[in-house]
């Protein structure tokens, strides 16, 4: 039953791209519908439909959809670079950087494109400045001894049962 949804579903999919391709944004959105219809749990048609949303200005939509792909697919860069985007485009720069960093370690291949390129060299070399200046200040004789006072309260507060031991599977 599942192959066969699946196979029905690639069909929509396919014409759904046609649209996208001619410009024909709702059609093509509704076309993911449909495969989304006949199967729920694929990720590719979530983020196509993400994509169509996106490029049609309905930010709203184009972020629920990318967000139900990411949680279907966490390994999926193009995904987490889309969800950038939209986030770039929402002017949300933070998260834009944060979605720009997870695709990078997913698929260090994506920065190649030379229109993501100047984007991955100002974030690694903002990230490389933090950490020059956290460096920095961890080299200080005042941070030596403030290390050691939170060491030794969580010390403190594991003694005394305040704290739980961290669940592996949190991690």
């Amino acid at each position: 039953m599942a192959a066969a949804a699946s196979k029905g579903a690639e069909f929509y999919l396919k014409r759904g791209r046609l649209y996208a391709d001619k410009g024909k944004l709702e059609r093509a959105a509704a076309e993911y519908t449909k495969a989304i219809e006949l199967y729920p749990d694929d990720q590719k048609a979530y983020r196509l439909r993400a994509e169509a949303y996106r490029a049609a200005g309905d930010l709203d939509q184009a972020l629920a959809d990318i967000n139900k792909a990411v949680d279907l697919d966490i390994y999926d860069a193009q995904a987490f670079m889309l969800r950038g985007l939209i986030h770039k485009d929402r002017g949300e720069m933070a998260d834009y950087e944060e979605e720009f960093r997870v695709a990078v370690l997913l698929d260090g291949e994506l920065v190649n494109h030379e229109t993501h390129g100047a984007e991955f060299a100002r974030i690694k070399k903002a990230d490389e400045e933090e950490e020059a200046e956290w460096d920095e200040l961890v080299s200080q004789p005042e941070a030596e001894a403030l290390f050691e006072e939170w060491e030794a309260e969580a010390l403190e507060e594991r003694q005394a049962g305040k704290t739980k031991p961290l669940d592996p599977e949190a991690l």
